[in-house]
C-alpha cells in the first residue's frame, strides 16, 4: 500500500473525551488521503482502552511513559510516513474543508509551510477571537512570524522533509517550542496560508500568566536564542539575529510591566530597543515602565 499524502500528528494526555471530538474533526474531513498517528503521552483515563477498540485503515496508535507533548510530536514526526504534515491538539478542533484547502498549496515546490486562519474559543465553543493574516506572511515570511505568532500548532502544514531537516522541537521549552520549530522550518522555504477560518482553538486562559515570571523570562529567551542552536537554522536565521533577540527582551518587558516588576521592564525593554530601535511593542512598555501605573493613571485622571 502506498503512503499516505498526508500524517496527521496527534499527541493527547488524559483528555478522552476532547480527543474523541478532535477526531470526529479529521474524520469530517472532505480531503482523505491521510493517516492519524496519535501519541498517547502515557494517559491513564482510558484513553488506550478506547483507542485499541477503535482501530481503523488510517490510524496509527502509539504509547509512551509520560514525557511532555513536545516528545509526543517527536514521536509522530518520526512515525509519520506522509509527505506532509498536519498537526492537531487534542483539545482543538478542524473545519471539513481545512485540509482540502490547505494540501493544493503544496503545489508550489518552494512553498514548505502552511498555515491559515483560526478562531480561539471558550471551553463552550463560543468563539472569543478570529485571526486571520495579512500578506506579510506570505513568501518569505521570517520577519513577519517572528514579530507576532499567527501560526498555532492546529493550523499548521509542513513538508516532512523539511520538519527532519530543521530537527526536532525542543522538549526543554516549557512554551512556546512550537513557534520555534517553525521559525526554523520557515527560514528553509516559502510561506503561504489559506485566508479563511479553517480551525477551532481552545486556548488555555492565564496558562502563562499561572508561571512563575523568572520561568517566564527564562523561557522566552530561550524560545528565541534556540533558534541558533544547530548550526544549520543559526546559518539561515543570522540575518535575522538582531530581531529576534529584540522580540525576546521585548515580550519579556512586555510581561514584566503587566506583572508590575517595573524594574525589570525597563531593563529588558532598554534592551529590545538597543538590538532594534523601532521595535513598537518595547517602545510602548518603555513610557509606562519609566514613569509607573500610578503616575499614568492620575494623569488620566486629570482628563
Amino acid at each position: 500500500m502506498s503512503p499516505p499524502r498526508v500524517s496527521i500528528i496527534l499527541p493527547t494526555y488524559n483528555r478522552l473525551d476532547l480527543l474523541q471530538q478532535a477526531l470526529a474533526s479529521i474524520r469530517a474531513q472532505t480531503y482523505t488521503d491521510y493517516e492519524i498517528v496519535v501519541v498517547d503521552d502515557g494517559s491513564t483515563d482510558g484513553t488506550r482502552a478506547w483507542m485499541e477498540a477503535h482501530p481503523g485503515d488510517t490510524l496509527v496508535y502509539l504509547r509512551q511513559a509520560n514525557a511532555g507533548v513536545s516528545t509526543a510530536r517527536n514521536a509522530g514526526i518520526q512515525a509519520a510516513r506522509g509527505e506532509l504534515l498536519a498537526f492537531l491538539d487534542d483539545d482543538d478542533l478542524w473545519l471539513p474543508t481545512k485540509l482540502e484547502r490547505q494540501v493544493p498549496l503544496f503545489d508550489n515546490p518552494d512553498v514548505g509551510f502552511v498555515f491559515c486562519g483560526n478562531a480561539f474559543v471558550d471551553a463552550s465553543g463560543r468563539i472569543e477571537m478570529l485571526r486571520v493574516p495579512g500578506p506579510e506572511y506570505r513568501g518569505r515570511a521570517v520577519t513577519a512570524m517572528l514579530g507576532r505568532n499567527m501560526m498555532p500548532t492546529p493550523s499548521v502544514m509542513v513538508r516532512r522533509g523539511l520538519a527532519l531537516e530543521a530537527g526536532v522541537m525542543y522538549e526543554d521549552l516549557v512554551f512556546g517550542e512550537d513557534w520555534n520549530y517553525w521559525l526554523r522550518i520557515a527560514a528553509r522555504c516559502e510561506v503561504d496560508f489559506v485566508p479563511e477560518i479553517l480551525v477551532h482553538f481552545r486556548d488555555s486562559p492565564g496558562g502563562l500568566s499561572r508561571l512563575p515570571f523568572d520561568a517566564f523570562r527564562s523561557n522566552t529567551l530561550a524560545l528565541f536564542e534556540g533558534l541558533y542552536r544547530d548550526p544549520e537554522s543559526a546559518r539561515l536565521l543570522e540575518p535575522y539575529r538582531r530581531e529576534a533577540l529584540s522580540q525576546a527582551h521585548a515580550r519579556v518587558a512586555e510581561e514584566a510591566l503587566h506583572r508590575g516588576r517595573l524594574d525589570i521592564a525597563r531593563h529588558e525593554a532598554w534592551q529590545a530597543i538597543r538590538l532594534r530601535t523601532g521595535n513598537r511593542i518595547a517602545w510602548r512598555v518603555l513610557p509606562r515602565a519609566l514613569l509607573g501605573r500610578r503616575f499614568l493613571d492620575a494623569l488620566r485622571g486629570l482628563r
